[in-house]
């Protein structure tokens, strides 16, 4: 019965009345969720290095990098798991 029900959902997915507003779900989404990670990387490069550097005066120069990947990684798992919560909310937008 729930295979069904999202065989027929997936089938209306592309229908012209639906179309548009997959498509403008879609792009809002990533676009949230884009201007989020830029906020956050900015938001730790600005008040989170600096104090780091501040806190551990003798950091090596790999140190930068390794965090920096390891903060990248981590936003790429936080963003993940926001990607169904934000498209809900967007989708909400456009129920009418």
């Amino acid at each position: 019965m729930i295979l069904d029900a999202a065989r027929a959902a997936a089938s209306q997915l592309f229908s012209t009345e639906f179309r548009s507003v997959f498509l403008k779900t879609l792009g809002l989404t990533l676009l949230a969720l884009v201007a989020l990670w830029l906020g956050v990387e900015s938001l730790l490069e600005c008040l989170a290095w600096p104090w780091l550097q501040a806190l551990v005066p003798g950091l090596p120069s790999w140190a930068g990098w390794l965090g920096g990947i390891i903060a990248g990684i981590v936003l790429a798992v936080g963003m993940a798991l926001l990607v169904a919560p934000v498209t809900a909310i967007i989708a909400g937008l456009f129920l009418d």
